[in-house]
């Protein structure tokens, strides 16, 4: 359902980009609705952009450091307070390359990863009588 839903949504989205010539969401609704209506959808995806990163640096700092402890990594380094800025260099130097063709080929580790964290969710509930 949610699926052919989101399916039919993008096809309408391409086939308004491609009718009015717009390269991004935000030209489709300038284009649309007014240079107003696009302000406010970049203002939208912004905040939730931020918040979603904001999520996500919360997780990794509540699951990292106890995942370092696991590899092998010293206490003093798999501290959060150490591990966090070093893993923002490191995210910040990945995303410094104007071409990022050779991540692509890394793009399935993310979607093995999600499969893994929901395999593992559903079958910690199952063992767990959830």
């Amino acid at each position: 359902g949610f699926a052919a839903l989101n399916v039919a949504s993008l096809d309408l989205l391409l086939d308004a980009g491609m009718r009015y010539g717009a390269t991004s969401y935000s030209d489709l609704i300038c284009t649309v609705r007014g240079p107003r209506t696009a302000s406010m959808l970049d203002l939208t995806v912004s905040i939730i952009t931020w918040g979603a990163t904001v999520a996500y640096w919360v997780f990794i700092k509540q699951l990292l450091p106890m995942l370092l402890v696991t590899l092998g990594v010293p206490a003093w380094l798999a501290r959060a307070e150490v591990a966090l800025p070093l893993l923002a260099v490191l995210v910040f130097a990945i995303a410094l390359p104007r071409d990022i063709t050779a991540m692509g080929k890394f793009s399935i580790l993310g979607v093995c990863s999600v499969m893994y964290v929901c395999f593992f969710l559903v079958f910690s509930a199952c063992t767990a009588g959830v």
